[in-house]
């Protein structure tokens, strides 16, 4: 007979290095911004050598090119609002240091993939 499967909880491999990553991503919150870079490009490089795979909304925070905080209470960031469709409108946001920007959807519909329900999938015996 096949063993039946134990539903163990998940855990987190690394919890020490997460809550490293979680502790970096909360000070960049309140210091200056060559601060702010290096904490966010020390977590970024904790999270590469771990492996582990962050929220899309933590990965969101950071520009991809100078690693500073982009979020409205830094000043940090020009906001556009650019409308497609009739259902569509696109979100752009632009970092101030190096003009990188970043495109994100607006969509009552859309939900990020860590955020939608798991699909249950029927066995067939």
């Amino acid at each position: 007979m096949a063993k039946k499967k134990q539903n163990k909880p998940k855990t987190i491999q690394d919890a020490a290095a997460l809550s490293r990553i979680s502790f970096l991503h909360q000070a960049a919150h309140v210091v200056p911004l060559p601060l702010q870079r290096h904490y966010l490009s020390t977590s970024k490089v904790a999270q590469k050598k771990t492996m582990l795979k962050l929220d899309p909304q933590l990965k969101r925070l950071s520009c991809r090119r100078c690693a500073a905080l982009l979020s409205p209470q830094s000043g940090n960031i020009t906001t556009r609002i650019t409308t497609i469709n009739e259902k569509n409108d696109l979100l752009e946001i632009e970092c101030r240091h190096c003009g990188t920007k970043r495109r994100f959807n607006i969509n009552e519909d859309f939900t990020l993939y860590s955020e939608r329900q798991p699909v249950e999938v029927a066995q067939i015996h």
